[in-house]
């Protein structure tokens, strides 16, 4: 018998919604009828990707921790920032990011139009950002925006006005990938970390290019030790910011943070504390990074995640350890290139 098909596997013309494509592809059976029937249009790589990804999940769980990436490019390095001489005084008493595009990992999460959360670029496939900006997890509500400094009408249920931005690159989504159990639970805010996975990946210029991530349980507060913070949420005059602002704060670990602070035991083992005085992340910036600086290069040490108030004594900003996930991060994104990561030689 002649079986034939009419299946398209390609990103414009499906010949039935791919959810019931997933669905038919569930027994052994069925993929075996597809492989074998003529006269079908599928694009086989394309076919093999969606299927793998049914069983995603599944192999995440079972995904041994990796120490290092799966695949690296030598073309690029991770965690390089742009510079110029000029500097311009402008998160909460903060300094607006200058040179434009400065940190080019730097990325918005849009949720039906509206900016919501920061994140971070780690490879050509995927962002890192908290999990608390997902409680919807449907990938078609989110989309992720790269290469972009000034970001206007914000809070006008539009999405941002890219026009005067050409280096921008817009990315919807696949996949969210979250960390075991995370509840927002304002006494267990444990697991605030989810991987973003893009439907196209991103091209690396100079504007748009990972950073870095730490080796496994590598300390970056002891001794206390300055990182930045930067990201476009909240400002001291603003709900808030139409660029991406920087600030120098101080890293101190989950133990001292605890006796320092008002927070007590709500700072896990894997999280970590950051403050400068009258300088802090605050509402928009959740999901961004927490930078260090390396020999040559910059790393992502923390994700925005929780505080109390803003820029107040006693109440440092609280992020997620990515030091503590970085292995089970290389595991989860076995389909991304990273970028050569000079300082912790991958």
């Amino acid at each position: 018998t002649n079986v034939s098909c009419d299946i398209k596997l390609d990103d414009k013309v499906h010949s039935f919604p791919m959810y019931t494509f997933r669905k038919l592809t569930m027994t052994i059976v069925t993929l075996l009828v597809l492989i074998l029937c003529t006269g079908c249009q599928a694009k086989v790589g394309h076919f093999l990707e969606e299927f793998r990804e049914l069983f995603d999940q599944h192999l995440d769980r079972a995904a041994p921790p990796r120490t290092g990436p799966k695949q690296t490019s030598n073309n690029c390095t991770c965690g390089q920032i742009n510079t110029v001489k000029a500097s311009a005084e402008r998160i909460i008493n903060g300094t607006e990011v200058n040179p434009k595009y400065k940190y080019p990992w730097l990325a918005i999460i849009i949720k039906e139009r509206r900016f919501i959360c920061g994140g971070s670029l780690i490879n050509h496939k995927f962002v890192l950002t908290a999990a608390h900006c997902l409680i919807d997890r449907n990938p078609a509500l989110y989309e992720v925006i790269t290469g972009v400094h000034y970001v206007n009408d914000m809070n006008d249920g539009n999405l941002p006005d890219l026009s005067g931005e050409p280096y921008a690159q817009r990315s919807t989504i696949s996949h969210i990938k979250f960390f075991g159990t995370y509840n927002n639970d304002l006494l267990n805010l444990g697991n605030d970390v989810v991987l973003l996975k893009l439907i196209t990946p991103v091209m690396f210029t100079k504007q748009v290019s990972p950073v870095c991530l730490p080796k496994y349980q590598d300390s970056y507060t002891e001794p206390e030790r300055d990182g930045i913070i930067m990201g476009w949420g909240r400002t001291e005059l603003a709900y808030t910011s139409n660029v991406p602002n920087e600030a120098v704060v101080q890293i101190i670990g989950p133990a001292l943070c605890r006796s320092q602070s008002l927070y007590g035991n709500l700072v896990q083992d894997t999280m970590i504390c950051a403050s400068a005085p009258g300088k802090d992340f605050c509402q928009r910036d959740s999901g961004g990074p927490l930078v260090v600086k390396g020999a040559t290069s910059y790393i992502q040490v923390g994700i925005a995640s929780w505080g109390i108030f803003c820029a107040r004594e006693k109440f440092p900003g609280v992020f997620t350890t990515v030091a503590n996930l970085v292995n089970k991060i290389y595991a989860m994104t076995r389909g991304g290139i990273y970028c050569r990561n000079p300082d912790v030689g991958l």
